[in-house]
């Protein structure tokens, strides 16, 4: 209950922030005809992000899964309070239930949203699950990215995790789709997932680039190496 309520007071917060950003959205045109066709769409973003993302509004009506931890209590709450349908579980835990879960969203209509890296990292980093998500549901994965102009960067946070300023810009991209055939095999798999993840990582610099700040999505690749 408290947790709940905790979510409810942060989602107000949130929303309260969002609404004052002045928001640029660079790459609509590349998902505009998958919409129009009614094309499943799972969309992919860095984990510390999260807030930027909200500001972008879009897309409505969509699925989530959210872990099952205490700190994922709380985000389920935030999360439902913005609109999101949420379901349980993570890469670490309950992760076959949630994806099952996302799967029948998907296949009713609702748009997915994955966080690339989540829930714990390491930073920038890919994880496989959207390309088995997508490889079962059809859907096409969509890389999106986000920065403001002015923000805290919560440095102790294993994500950097942003938090905008009131009335600053905010510079979203959409990077290029990515269809995953529902006969891939695990090389190709994986040949895709380090192409999504430069993509990914490509509309980061831009984002980056475009409100004015020094861009971080190399971070991932001096973590893997």
């Amino acid at each position: 209950m408290l947790r709940r309520l905790l979510g409810w007071i942060i989602a107000v917060l949130a929303r309260l922030v969002t609404w004052t950003l002045r928001v640029e959205v660079v790459g609509e045109e590349r998902i505009q005809p998958l919409e129009q066709a009614g094309q499943p769409l799972i969309w992919v973003f860095w984990h510390g992000r999260q807030m930027l993302i909200h500001a972008f509004r879009r897309p409505r009506g969509y699925v989530v899964m959210v872990s099952h931890s205490r700190d994922g209590e709380l985000q389920a709450a935030v999360m439902r309070h913005f609109g999101a349908h949420v379901v349980r579980g993570s890469s670490s835990r309950g992760g076959a239930a949630g994806l099952v879960g996302l799967a029948r969203s998907l296949k009713s209509g609702h748009p997915g949203i994955v966080t690339a890296d989540g829930p714990r990292g390491p930073i920038y980093c890919l994880k496989p699950g959207a390309l088995h998500l997508a490889r079962a549901t059809g859907a096409r994965l969509v890389p999106l990215s986000a920065e403001a102009r002015t923000r805290k960067v919560l440095g102790r946070a294993w994500d950097r995790f942003r938090i905008p300023m009131p009335f600053t810009r905010v510079s979203v991209v959409i990077g290029e789709p990515l269809e995953v055939p529902a006969d891939a095999g695990e090389d190709e798999l994986e040949r895709l997932r380090v192409g999504f993840e430069g993509e990914l990582r490509r509309a980061t610099r831009e984002a980056d680039q475009r409100a004015g700040q020094e861009s971080e999505a190399e971070l991932g690749q001096a973590v893997a190496a």
